[in-house]
């Protein structure tokens, strides 16, 4: 019922009021003493906890965070550092690049790190961490201890973890680079016996991260492919351009998703930004799918969009055409007028 009564925001408030509670009945004592706990911290109002949080969440400075985690006492800082690390992600845009501020930010890190071990925190809140923990890369080099700590504390419930938490986790990994075959392991096994549970924007993100690991038997690749083809009114360009991408870096050859996949290029030829078109063209020519009308289309675009191509873009364009050994020469006049132009930026 105390619950009920504090928890009207929990969606609206991306879950931090579950976090909050989720801290407190972690910490090793009764659930009457959590929820007094609890009470006490968020001021012994049902709705005053949401009125704290709201306050933390409009903070739009990453410096005011960091000045009053310097300011307060440890309990303070035990208490807010995984909300902190969220919060911090949301602003990753706005960071200061200031050696204090990384500082800063590595003991905030630490902190929600050793918080995370053995704390059975709700797995959502995880996902929040991780997705932090990658928003924030480049900032901090002790991000992987608060990534591994999610990631053990995923697995030992990864029969609860929702699909899009096993996503995140995957992609969290991928994009810090750690190598972590156990966990890679147990998450591709929990993910191959329920694909239909993923959204057209976790598939995506599943096969990108394990192309990027260079992890993933063929037959989990190829379900994954299948499964995307069959959600494809879910997917965006991007998506089945990082799909395509995937199939092509993990060389595990073609399949009937990959036809299906083809057909939503070609009928979305002219939504193509340069990147997305040059990393099809690339990935098709890769794994030897000539789809003639999808190369006619997306030359078609390539040439009325050239401008907007950079030297790497225009470079892939080229290499599939010839892969393939497909010719467009309104194509090739464009590319090599726009080459020209921009031949300084070469590498």
């Amino acid at each position: 019922r105390s619950l009920a009564r504090v928890g009207g925001g929990v969606q609206e408030q991306s879950g931090s009021t579950l976090l909050y509670f989720s801290y407190f009945s972690s910490s090793r004592c009764t659930f009457p003493e959590a929820l007094h706990r609890f009470h006490s911290f968020s001021g012994g109002g049902g709705g005053s906890v949401n009125t704290r949080t709201d306050k933390f969440r409009s903070v739009r400075d990453p410096e005011e965070i960091f000045h009053e985690f310097r300011d307060q006492d440890d309990k303070w800082r035990r208490e807010h550092a995984l909300f902190c690390v969220i919060r911090l992600g949301d602003l990753s845009a706005k960071f200061p690049r200031s050696s204090e501020s990384h500082a800063m930010l590595s003991e905030i890190v630490a902190l929600a790190a050793r918080l995370v071990w053995g704390r059975s925190l709700p797995l959502h809140v995880l996902a929040k961490l991780m997705h932090s923990v990658v928003s924030l890369k480049g900032f901090c080099k002790d991000l992987h201890k608060l990534l591994d700590a999610c990631t053990s504390e995923l697995c030992s419930r990864i029969a609860q973890a929702r699909a899009s938490d096993l996503a995140m986790n995957l992609w969290a990994l991928a994009r810090l680079n750690r190598e972590d075959p156990q966990s890679i392991r147990a998450i591709h096994r929990a993910a191959h016996g329920r694909l239909r549970q993923f959204s057209g924007r976790d598939l995506p993100k599943m096969l990108w991260a394990c192309a990027s690991l260079q992890s993933g038997e063929e037959s989990f690749v190829r379900a994954i492919v299948d499964e995307a083809a069959s959600k494809k009114d879910a997917l965006t360009m991007t998506g089945i351009s990082n799909i395509l991408w995937a199939v092509a870096t993990l060389r595990t050859g073609t399949s009937p998703g990959l036809q299906v996949l083809a057909d939503c290029v070609l009928q979305n030829a002219g939504s193509f930004k340069p990147q997305t078109l040059s990393n099809v063209l690339w990935a098709l020519a890769r794994i030897e799918l000539s789809h003639g009308p999808v190369f006619s289309s997306l030359a078609e675009t390539a040439t009325r969009n050239i401008f907007e191509f950079s030297p790497q873009n225009m470079s892939n364009v080229a290499w599939a055409f010839a892969t393939c050994g497909m010719h467009d020469q309104l194509l090739v006049d464009a590319i090599q007028d726009e080459a020209t132009r921009k031949i300084c930026h070469f590498k």
